[in-house]
């Protein structure tokens, strides 16, 4: 394409097939070479026009559209550009000016000539000015309804695209629809019955609406122009935004849109499972500068790139204290960038990120050489493919670690538990899927004193599946960490009674005990941890063949805060049992009861169970 005698069309082709592959800057790149050739041609002006919209460059979209109705008054590509340029951008009055000067340009007879009646339509209606207006706020394009409001008479009738254009900025100022409400006095009257026949004050409106959820706020600015004017401009109703209910339905327009509503004052943006987010929806935290944004999350999604998100932390996460972005396709240079420029980040959540790996974290030398602590007190590395470095790293490093969870990482030994004794904060380790089998010259029992020792704080340990735990890797275990509330050492074949015995007596805050598929444990260790475990709320002895009626005897007698149980596929398990806990279990009544493929459970027993407890969360499903 560098060839100066490629011809404007066989460019333009060549930018239509960049445009439909979704690749806009390379649209963008050929379509300006085609102009430089023919300045005359419209085509090469509409498709730019268009292309520079779906990347958010909207004030390039705004000139293009300009120059396309230059050349061709009567074609209503330009208008229709123009008018969603100025709807994306916040201009609604803009947007409504030039439709009509579309309505009086283009023919009637013209095929796309509908498209602009309905747009204008439908953004009339929207603004008021219809009477007796019906339109749902859901048919409304999002980022039309963040649009601020104003009078149409600040927009003057024109005949000319230019002339809007140039009166955008003068026509609507920074300010929000609410602050202009309240600078003017002719607008404070229309305030009078904002509440029926009382008038409330703008910041008791604000304090009542904070409290409404988002689609209760969008609901509340139908109601009338006061309120959608207290709602959609009002930043303060906007500065923590959670889309996860809407997580398929949410694309760069409308992460733009809220971005608009919410502006610098943004503090937190949630958009998990967002698959149709791309760059292009990061581009609007830059252009609105959120730089007092704290928290944000954005998980599940491939299209937004590793470089695109440490650019966007790197602009606006001075302040940024909450990152989250799991199965995402960040990777060690982007890593790096975020944690050299988010000196605040105490939450980083990079599970199942495979790019992840122990050069990831080398820049942490650099901080050490400085003197310079590391704020780190959660991670998340589930799934990534780091190893025991990275955890000696974050041990010389992260002074203030509280929470590591690298469950799922093959290269994790051993040598962590060691590594990790050098956190004296640490309250909660996560290893399951690990390999503790290694290194060999280290034992599993001396592994863990040390890191018992060293982390006395502790209080969630999670193991799972780990033939390496014993009885007395427990005991170290329990003997140490006497704030433990959370254990779970399901699929630990050789841990037995003594194993429960020693929580049970050094851990009177424990509250969770998942020891599934334990087929060592009886009934004895379930009865010793039911008398002397006082705060047990949460038990799961699933798949123990060993469990009968005796240990819920023992629950039902001193189980006082259980509210979870799950005994699923306990044979020896009756339903005299069963209905004796849920009914005579005194104190905190069972919430939760898992007993699938327990066939001494008849199911009559589960009939009257269900008329007894009816608020209980049962599944007694059989396989």
């Amino acid at each position: 394409m560098n060839n100066p005698t490629v011809s404007s069309d066989t460019l333009l082709q060549a930018a239509v097939a960049a445009f439909k592959r979704s690749e806009y800057e390379k649209a963008i790149r050929l379509l300006t070479k085609g102009i430089l050739q023919d300045q005359s041609n419209s085509k090469l002006y509409d498709c730019r026009a268009l292309a520079f919209l779906n990347s958010g460059r909207f004030d390039d979209a705004l000139s293009d559209a300009e120059r396309l109705v230059k050349l061709d008054p009567v074609n209503p590509k330009g208008y229709i550009h123009a008018g969603k340029a100025f709807q994306l951008l916040g201009k609604t009055d803009s947007a409504l000016c030039i439709y009509r000067i579309a309505r009086k340009k283009v023919s009637k007879s013209h095929p796309r000539y509908s498209s602009i009646e309905k747009s204008y339509t439908e953004l009339l209606e929207y603004t008021g000015n219809v009477k007796n207006s019906r339109t749902s706020i859901s048919t409304i394009p999002l980022a039309v309804r963040s649009a601020p409001q104003t009078s149409l008479s600040n927009c003057a009738e024109g005949d000319k695209l230019i002339s809007v254009a140039k009166r955008a900025k003068q026509d609507f100022p920074a300010a929000t629809a609410a602050e202009t409400l309240l600078s003017s006095n002719a607008a404070a009257s229309n305030w009078t019955g904002n509440f029926g026949s009382y008038a409330l004050p703008l910041e008791l409106m604000t304090a009542i609406f904070h409290y409404l959820p988002m689609p209760t706020l969008n609901r509340c600015a139908q109601v009338s122009r006061n309120w959608r004017a207290s709602v959609n401009g009002n930043s303060l109703l906007w500065t923590d935004v959670d889309l996860t209910p809407y997580s398929r339905k949410v694309s760069n327009t409308v992460v733009h849109a809220i971005v608009c509503r919410s502006g610098r004052l943004l503090r937190k943006l949630i958009v998990p499972g967002c698959t149709n987010i791309t760059n292009t929806g990061l581009k609007s935290l830059l252009a609105q500068r959120c730089t007092s944004l704290t928290t944000f999350e954005l998980t599940n999604n491939s299209k937004v790139t590793g470089q695109a998100l440490a650019e966007t932390m790197k602009s606006i996460g001075s302040q940024l204290t909450r990152l989250r972005l799991a199965n995402t396709k960040v990777n060690d240079i982007s890593i790096r960038s975020i944690l050299d420029s988010c000196r605040a980040l105490s939450d980083l959540d990079l599970s199942e990120c495979p790019g992840v790996t122990d050069a990831a974290f080398e820049i942490s030398l650099n901080f050490k050489k400085r003197g310079i602590p590391m704020a780190l007190q959660k991670l998340q590395l589930s799934s990534c493919a780091v190893s025991d470095r990275t955890t000696f790293l974050l041990s010389q490093s992260c002074p203030s670690l509280r929470e590591v969870n690298v469950s799922q990482c093959s290269r994790i030994t051993k040598s962590t538990l060691v590594n990790m004794a050098h956190c004296s904060g640490i309250e909660s380790l996560v290893l399951t899927g690990t390999a503790m089998n290694e290194p060999a010259a280290i034992s599993f029992e001396d592994a863990l004193l040390a890191f018992a020792e060293g982390c006395n704080q502790l209080r969630q340990f999670v193991l799972a599946s780990c033939p390496r735990v014993s009885d007395t890797s427990v005991e170290y275990l329990a003997g140490f960490c006497t704030h433990l509330y959370e254990i779970d050492f399901t699929q630990c074949a050789t841990i037995t009674d003594s194993a429960l015995r020693s929580l049970a007596t050094h851990c009177p805050a424990l509250s969770r005990v998942l020891i599934a598929t334990c087929p060592r444990i009886t009934d004895m260790g379930i009865i010793f941890l039911a008398q002397n475990a006082k705060e047990l709320h949460h038990l799961d002895v699933s798949n123990n063949q060993s469990i009968s009626d005796r240990s819920l005897e023992a629950l039902t007698q001193h189980g006082t805060q259980l509210v979870t149980l799950a005994m699923n596929g306990c044979p020896k398990v009756t339903g005299i049992g069963i209905r004796a806990i849920v009914t005579s279990k005194p104190g905190k009544q069972l919430e939760t009861l898992l007993i699938d493929n327990c066939p001494g459970v008849h199911y009559e027993t589960l009939g009257i169970l269900r008329k007894m407890a009816p608020n209980l969360n049962m599944s007694a499903r059989f396989h």
